[in-house]
């Protein structure tokens, strides 16, 4: 089925392709597809394909896609306004930009993909319907969560490339498995992660000069595998107590504290710099042959709640001359 270079504004429901799923196709080959209602739902069941721009607007009702959109070829831009938006076809991919104006529900594991480096954004809310479903954005360019993700119903997985700049700016991120961000990591809201093994591949900023705090809360690994705070610090980086926490890029800055409730090992020579820092529990150096050096700048408390270098040593450790330091740890 073609429609090409349709505007389609309709007063009643938008029902496109058979009520099976993917069953046909809907071809956006020689000019944009723009479906508008002003109330009434539309749903798509077939699969979509490109190369030109699809746009589906509903107004005050939902947008449901059932059917995959682009997955041979791409649709140039993928545009979804309404009242709800509900992903159910697993795969999307743009050659540019995404835009979800509206908050969305994923009924399905979904894979979303701009292979041009295009932007890809969550206006609102972004949660799995019943079950927990996965998420893994792929684009070069700018993913923005713009609200809450998983918090009325957790994802199960959220995964990002390792390509472009992920914006967190709703506030909290929540998974019952694992979170895995491969590209570089801006905070534009203080932001609280909850799931069971957080991995930050890239750098972690605040997204200017307004520093935001960072609560990971993490029954598993937390792994800082890039600088934290080296271009815009964070106000604050706080961990719970179940885990354990990784810090491999080398430095972690805040304007604040930073209070890690877990056991910390480094994978790099470290230098953690801020009004206070706090190690509730071990301190050691990562399995490597070159134990790692610490090195804590704090003008406030630095304060060792546990043994340090008891399971792999430290190379060195130093504090500096302002505030004080607390061996609270007995090693």
């Amino acid at each position: 089925m073609a429609l090409d270079g349709l505007a389609l504004n309709a007063s009643g429901i938008v029902t496109i392709g058979s009520a099976t799923p993917n069953e046909d196709s809907l071809s956006v080959s020689s000019g944009p597809v723009a479906i508008t209602t002003t109330a009434t739902t539309i749903t798509v069941n077939s699969a979509v394909t490109g190369p030109q721009a699809l746009s589906l607007s509903s107004g005050t009702a939902d947008t449901t896609v059932n059917g995959t959109i682009g997955s041979g070829p791409a649709v140039t831009s993928l545009a979804i306004t309404a009242a709800a938006i509900n992903l159910s076809g697993s795969t999307i991919v743009t050659a540019t930009n995404q835009t979800f104006t509206g908050a969305v529900t994923l009924g399905a594991n979904t894979t979303i993909t701009s292979v041009g480096a295009g932007a890809i954004g969550f206006t609102s809310t972004l949660d799995s319907d019943a079950t927990a479903r996965s998420l893994a954005v792929n684009t070069s360019g700018i993913t923005t969560f713009g609200g809450t993700v998983g918090t009325t119903q957790n994802l199960l997985t959220l995964t990002t490339d390792a390509g472009g700049v992920t914006a967190i700016n709703g506030g909290s991120v929540t998974t019952s498995g694992a979170q895995s961000y491969g590209d570089v990591v801006t905070l534009n809201a203080d932001a609280t992660l909850t799931g069971v093994v957080v991995s930050f591949v890239s750098t972690l900023n605040s997204l200017n000069a307004t520093a935001r705090s960072l609560t990971v809360n993490n029954s598993g690994v937390t792994t800082f595998s890039g600088p934290v705070g080296l271009t815009f610090p964070l106000a604050s980086l706080t961990t719970n107590a179940g885990g354990s926490t990784a810090i491999n890029g080398g430095s972690v800055t805040t304007s604040v504290a930073q209070t890690y409730n877990d056991t910390v090992s480094l994978g790099a020579d470290t230098i953690l710099t801020g009004a206070a820092v706090t190690f509730n529990l071990a301190v050691n150096a990562d399995a490597a042959v070159n134990n790692r050096t610490l090195t804590v700048n704090a003008s406030g408390a630095t304060v060792f709640g546990g043994a340090v270098g008891i399971t792999q040593s430290l190379l060195s450790l130093s504090t500096d001359a302002a505030g004080t330091t607390a061996i609270n740890g007995g090693s």
